[in-house]
């Protein structure tokens, strides 16, 4: 309705005050706008050849005639759109705004990459070719052989795509919040603020509202909150403590009695950050026996009912001198189960927290480690505010370990000093 009232006024120009313009129906001061084709999921073309997408096409016609001169001759313009909507888990890296790999490691990204902001390729000139895509590169802006803070010493990478790399592509927005900023995306694992209403546009995308599982991490209280998925509220449990992080050990076998994936007595170190992480670790693999064995769960979900929790949502707000994160570990076969079809439907764990995944996740068959053999995993996701991967040989180095190595390092020092 809003496109078909557009039409040139002599508010904009008094040029277009000796024209009558309608539409292809004889409305006067109006466009013609109408679909002519359903949304269908197609192959499409153009830009994002390759992908999917829901796309629905409409025509748009304005006719135009003189109202002076000796040949009132009228004219038409008519043109079709394509309106696309892409599922954006087609894609194997997807950024909205600006993406780099820093130094990067041996990678090989078997899928397409896409960036609402340039693209910044940071192989080391040192180990040239270990940046691979194998599929299309497209973004906005430009690719740059540099990272974020302008270091140039980095090789190319290693493109198989077809077609290779394209720049300049128009921005692919995400239908969330009220805008397409970083800040509006955001949003959506977020907790939702007071009083906003779960069933308006960005209550409705909120995977905190989404979640069949909730759990809440503060400094005195882990709140575990089961429900049904969409549901605002369920099943809730506190368990409170002097402190989370040093609880007594009473407090803490209730804990591991009760969540005994759950672990919130670890740090590590994170050189990037140059700081401490005291993380929220979860098990994932004692998470998913313990999901099917856990009346709090059954009773909302019971076994046999082809129902299971899909998305796990978690929130640590510890007011602590050190970061605090999320931590998966033990990930190789996750949470799922069937749907009617017999297929299964996932897992999703979504956080506010930067989220660190720590050796294989979804790899239920060990033979295709390595391999771009995606066949035995089952569908995952996961939505945080930063992501890091850890090898399964990266090693947890705590604070004490690193005290007694230097107080080993300062006796040492002691004995070989002369006297």
């Amino acid at each position: 309705s809003i496109y078909r009232a557009m039409y040139p006024t002599s508010t904009e120009n008094s040029h277009w005050a000796n024209y009558q313009f309608w539409n292809a129906q004889g409305t006067n001061n109006a466009t013609y706008v109408g679909l002519t084709s359903n949304k269908t999921y197609v192959v499409l073309d153009g830009n994002y050849a390759g992908l999917s997408g829901f796309r629905a096409v409409y025509r748009v016609i304005s006719n135009a005639r003189p109202l002076t001169g000796m040949h009132q001759v009228a004219a038409g313009v008519q043109q079709e759109i394509a309106v696309d909507t892409i599922p954006a888990f087609q894609f194997a890296i997807f950024y909205n705004g600006q993406l780099e790999f820093t130094q990067c490691a041996p990678l090989d990204v078997r899928g397409r990459t896409h960036a609402n902001g340039p693209i910044c390729l940071g192989a080391p000139s040192t180990s040239p070719n270990t940046l691979k895509f194998y599929g299309t590169v497209t973004t906005t802006s430009s690719i740059l052989y540099s990272n974020l803070g302008g270091y140039t010493s980095f090789s190319a990478p290693n493109y198989y795509g077809t077609p290779q790399r394209t720049t300049g592509v128009p921005t692919l927005n995400l239908p969330i919040g009220t805008n397409n900023t970083p800040a509006a995306v955001r949003e959506i694992v977020n907790m939702p603020p007071v009083g906003e209403a779960a069933s308006s546009l960005m209550g409705q995308q909120r995977y905190h509202n989404k979640a069949s599982i909730v759990i809440l991490v503060s400094n005195t209280t882990v709140t575990l909150t089961v429900k049904a998925q969409g549901a605002l509220t369920g099943t809730t449990t506190n368990y409170s403590f002097n402190s989370v992080t040093n609880g007594s050990v009473a407090e803490r076998a209730m804990l591991a009695a009760a969540l005994p994936f759950l672990n919130l007595t670890t740090t590590f170190r994170d050189y990037r950050e140059s700081d401490w992480v005291k993380p929220t670790e979860i098990d994932v693999g004692v998470l998913k026996d313990w999901i099917p064995n856990t009346a709090i769960v059954t009773n909302q979900y019971p076994v046999g009912s082809g129902s299971q929790p899909n998305i796990l949502y978690v929130n640590d707000f510890r007011t602590l001198t050190n970061l605090h994160a999320v931590r998966l570990k033990n990930g190789s076969v996750i949470p799922t189960n069937s749907a009617p079809s017999g297929a299964p439907t996932g897992f999703t764990i979504a956080t506010p927290n930067p989220l660190y995944v720590w050796g294989n996740y979804n790899l239920p068959n060990s033979g295709h480690a390595g391999t771009p053999n995606t066949s035995a995993t089952f569908p995952a996701s996961l939505v945080c505010d930063a992501f890091t991967v850890l090898s399964p040989h990266w090693t947890t180095i705590s604070r004490v370990t690193v005290r007694q190595a230097y107080l080993r390092a300062m006796q040492l020092t002691q004995l070989s000093t002369p006297l």
